[in-house]
């Protein structure tokens, strides 16, 4: 299909045209109505624990893209029709042009009154679609899109989206920087990786998941593992603006502030809206969680969670097993999970700007430019000088005002207002220890063979020093690079530098470090090569068990 081809209207075989038929507003607003229905009626069986067979939103079975238009402008009489794009086209995920091409050739078919150069697209969501993008960012299977009057708005370029390491479609050992094709012409706003999956947001408030799905994190209603990015299951009238992915779920917040979730530790394996589920609290026992509230900002740890409000007070829920929801240890109804409830304390009289939940920690900056952390500090992760746990939040002393915080599972990243990253705790992986092996020789002919030599190459143990703290001995490192992003997964993290570049560090067994082959298990921070860096810059990065992904933008000239 050439870049500007429009789906034929009419031709031999039906697989290969696109079939259009007229439709009116009350056939679409049915659509919706029977849509929303069907959520109502399975978010009830899922409340009532019942069985429940799912009707989804995205085909399944069927190949045929489906899509609703709608024109009603100044130009000629209105329209609407519903077409199903031919089966191998790839229509839907090419230049969008090429649909509204389609839909001026119908609607011309009797007096030509449109241009393709007079009219643009619009989502459902009111979101004005580029010729160059692909529909797919801004609408689903079965949605509807608007054919408006006026010029294609211009945007940039889009940005790039780059993968390293190993993935659901990568080679097992790993693949070195390349870019992700099929998130091309959808304009990746955003991306946030768990343990084994990956989600990507769209400037169209669209996500995409891939991975694994073994407690419904993909969000796509079922526990099938997608290898290539798919669709969630949300209802096409919301709009994303930020998402989060955690150990095993997802939970992203509208620009309305209301907060979505899926997965596990998540009432559904569809995305649902929050305040409606048990995981929200029960109204009736005085629980309001986050009712009435307007979120800004979510994150995700490993199995606790967290929510900003507009107002800069912040909530969390979750598992506490190591005060990282900042309420206290002890106390009734403080066993299992946990609902929403405000982190009080030394926060109370705070304006929170900005914040991270890691894998048993949670750590907050304020307006005030103070620095407060909670959870487990056992690896040194909240910067804080003594290694134990805080059930409530502590304020930490680092000296420079932070104005950005990254967490991963036992290290923090702080990014000072110079632009300097802190980087707290350390980072672990799987695998022996060096103590595990000397005792495996001891067990044998006397040497373990990977101790043999000296040297710990390869895949050997490393010293524990090394897998407890990358950065240095004492567990706090105040870097020299100017950075101006950051992202810390369970073993490894990755800097965005001032000059557009990357950094990485930690374990580099599947190329997820810097995007290469090292002799090292793990590396010392350094530059991620065999990106092009000349045309394009770093904009933000992330990461999460082996994988990382940046969203590259382009340089001007």
């Amino acid at each position: 299909m050439a870049a500007a081809d429009a789906p034929p209207l009419h031709g031999e075989d039906k697989e290969e045209i696109c079939e259009i038929e007229g439709v009116t507003a009350d056939t679409y607003r049915s659509v919706v109505e029977q849509r929303s229905s069907d959520r109502k009626l399975r978010e009830q069986a899922e409340d009532r624990r019942e069985d429940h067979k799912p009707k989804f939103i995205q085909p399944h079975k069927e190949k045929r893209f489906k899509l609703y238009m709608k024109y009603e402008g100044r130009k000629g009489p209105p329209a609407w029709i519903k077409s199903r794009l031919p089966k191998h086209g790839g229509y839907e995920d090419g230049p969008s042009v090429a649909i509204k091409k389609m839909f001026v050739n119908f609607y011309n078919r009797v007096r030509d009154m449109l241009s393709i150069h007079s009219v643009h697209l619009r989502s459902e969501t009111g979101i004005a679609i580029p010729d160059e993008d692909s529909l797919a960012g801004y609408v689903g299977y079965g949605g509807l899109v608007y054919v408006v009057d006026g010029s294609p708005p211009g945007k940039p370029p889009e940005n790039a989206v780059y993968f390293w390491g190993a993935n659901s479609w990568s080679d097992p050992k790993g693949d070195t920087p390349s870019r992700v094709l099929t998130l091309e012409r959808k304009r990746i706003s955003q991306i946030s990786v768990g343990k084994e999956h990956a989600v990507a947001l769209t400037e169209g408030g669209r996500i995409f998941a891939w991975g694994k799905n073994d407690f419904g994190q993909l969000g796509t209603g079922d526990e099938e593992n997608r290898a290539l990015p798919s669709y969630t299951e949300l209802p096409y009238e919301t709009y994303i603006s930020q998402v989060a992915a955690g150990g095993n779920y997802t939970i992203g917040v509208t620009k309305r502030g209301e907060v979505w979730s899926w997965g596990r530790f998540q009432a559904s394996n569809f995305p649902r809206l929050f305040t409606e589920t048990w995981c929200n609290g029960y109204e009736a026992k005085g629980e309001m969680g986050l009712k009435g509230l307007k979120i800004v900002r979510v994150s995700a740890g490993d199995q606790h969670m967290g929510a900003l409000t507009k107002e800069g007070k912040l909530y969390t829920w979750g598992y506490n097993d190591f005060g990282q929801l900042g309420w206290g240890l002890h106390g009734e109804g403080r066993v299992g999970q946990q609902r929403p409830n405000q982190v009080k304390g030394l926060l109370d009289s705070e304006e929170v700007i900005d914040f991270a939940c890691g894998g048993g920690h949670t750590v907050a900056i304020t307006k005030s430019c103070r620095i407060f952390g909670w959870g487990s500090n056992t690896n040194g992760q909240l910067g804080h000088a003594m290694r134990q746990c805080f059930p409530e939040p502590v304020e930490v002393p680092l000296g420079d005002p932070v104005s950005k915080v990254r967490a991963g599972w036992q290290c923090t990243a702080y990014i000072t207002e110079s632009a300097r990253p802190i980087i707290c705790g350390g980072i672990r992986a799987e695998g022996p220890s060096v103590a595990d092996m000397q005792q495996a020789g001891e067990e044998g002919d006397g040497v373990a063979p990977e101790m043999r030599g000296g040297g710990y190459k390869g895949g050997g143990p490393q010293p524990e020093a090394g897998v407890m703290d990358m950065v240095s001995t004492t567990g706090v490192e105040v870097m020299t690079e100017v950075v101006t992003e950051a992202s810390v997964g369970e073993a490894h993290g990755l800097l965005v530098c001032y000059d557009g570049t990357l950094r990485g560090w930690g374990y580099n067994r599947q190329k997820q470090a810097i995007g290469d082959e090292t002799d090292d298990t793990f590396v010392k921070p350094q530059a991620v090569d065999d990106v092009p860096f000349d045309t394009y810059k770093g904009l933000s990065v992330a990461v999460g068990g082996a994988q990382s992904y940046a969203i590259l933008q382009q340089r001007h000239p």
